[in-house]
């Protein structure tokens, strides 16, 4: 069964299987078995010419607007990173160490701040995941220690343990009750001029399955899953031009909320793959051509929302010469139509906000919905120039420079 269901992994997508040690009450042949395929699943050409398309929000899905709650300890500076879940809305500082999470309704669910050296604190944070129903919050650091520390909802610490030094973990998301899921970038080299850059001599080859299961209770890795790509390389593109030295970071998010599991965003594959809670596998989307047969001007994907009716696609382009400073690498989200097979280069619009130029925001994506961000001093300056209408005109009309951000969720049908 093993051989048989791994070989129809091999001929869809052209991955290998990863031979692990693990530690818990499942073994790696029944990991191995949960993979099942289910197809037609969309497909891309990243290279296509696709026609440029302004998107009505309210003509894609069903609109909310959240206004995230403000009270004085709990403010959004404009450094924090923002992290969705299926649970709630967290955004956390990396150096500050300010955490501040809401519920999908925009009421303050936590705020705490633990940075330090001692028992129970952390120097940075890398990510934070959120167990609703254990009401445990995860903080992920890097340094000379990782470490995941656990929470409660009131910001009283829980437990804390080291990373397996096997691991350099980079993005972790709850996966269910009793595991973590995290993405291991251990030994991954950035990409320089459109090669893989190794920085030191003799460096260990990297781990070709990047997603790893943790006990949530001690660290202890439970398995790798069964997913491989080799010439993995991390999301730092670098080029040197005249003699000085560029690095852009490819922003994604490898793990991304959907349905009851998660995206495997690996931007390195071909394919993309779907987990849930119970550790089954599939295929949702692939690309072409190979990430890998062109790296100094190729794209990366990520999958933002996929329905029966569309798939949205974020691609990232690879090509140093077309990033902007202070912007970064130059993006693009794809409407895939799934029943009509159109595919269009698209630009977001709310028909209640015309302020600036009236283009929504780089969206944040969980569970088939897309949040724009808009802050405060944006929606009052439109309020000003009369470019708002409908609800989120009435939203603004009791808003106030210094109060949070307001989310507007646009749930893709």
């Amino acid at each position: 069964m093993r051989e048989t269901v791994l070989l129809s992994i091999l001929i869809l997508v052209g991955w290998t299987a990863c031979t692990q040690k693990t530690r818990n009450t499942q073994s790696t042949s029944e990991t191995d078995s949960n993979i099942k395929q289910e197809l037609p699943i969309p497909a891309l050409d990243v290279n296509g010419v696709y026609p440029q398309k302004e998107v009505v929000a309210q003509n894609l899905g069903n609109i909310r607007y959240i206004r995230l709650e403000t009270q004085s300890k709990a403010l959004l500076g404009d450094k924090m990173s923002p992290t969705i879940s299926k649970d709630g809305f967290f955004f956390y500082g990396f150096s500050s160490g300010d955490i501040v999470g809401f519920d999908l309704d925009g009421k303050l669910l936590t705020n705490f701040n633990h940075k330090g050296q001692g028992a129970n604190e952390y120097t940075n944070i890398q990510k934070v995941a959120f167990d609703k129903e254990n009401g445990e919050i995860f903080v992920l650091t890097q340094g000379k220690s990782p470490s995941i520390l656990a929470y409660d909802t009131e910001g009283e610490p829980l437990y804390s343990y080291s990373i397996p030094d096997t691991l350099s973990a980079w993005n972790i998301v709850s996966l269910n009750k009793k595991a973590l899921l995290i993405w291991d970038m251990k030994n991954t080299p950035p990409l320089l001029n459109g090669k893989l850059a190794f920085t030191w001599e003799e460096r260990p080859v990297p781990n070709p399955c990047p997603y790893v299961i943790l006990n949530k209770k001690d660290g202890s890795i439970i398995s790798r899953l069964p997913l491989s790509i080799e010439g993995r390389f991390r999301h730092f593109i670098m080029t040197r031009v005249d003699g000085y030295s560029y690095v852009y970071i490819a922003q994604h998010n490898s793990l991304t909320p959907y349905m009851d599991g998660f995206i495997l965003n690996e931007y390195t594959s071909d394919t993309t793959f779907w987990i849930d809670k119970g550790q089954t596998i599939k295929p949702i989307f692939t690309r072409t051509p190979s990430v890998h047969s062109d790296l100094l001007k190729g794209k990366l994907c990520e999958v933002l929302a996929l329905t029966d009716s569309y798939a949205c696609i974020r691609t990232i382009s690879l090509n140093t010469e077309e990033a902007k400073p202070g912007v970064g690498l130059k993006e693009h989200i794809l409407l895939i139509d799934r029943k009509e097979g159109n595919i269009a280069e698209c630009i977001f619009r709310d028909e209640n906000f015309k302020g600036k130029d009236g283009i929504l925001p780089r969206p944040i994506s969980s569970n088939n919905k897309l949040y724009f961000m808009l802050y405060p001093h944006v929606l009052k300056d439109a309020e000003t120039n009369h470019s708002l209408s409908g609800e989120l005109e009435t939203l603004t009309q009791s808003l106030k420079d210094d109060d949070n951000p307001v989310l507007i969720e646009l749930s893709v049908d």
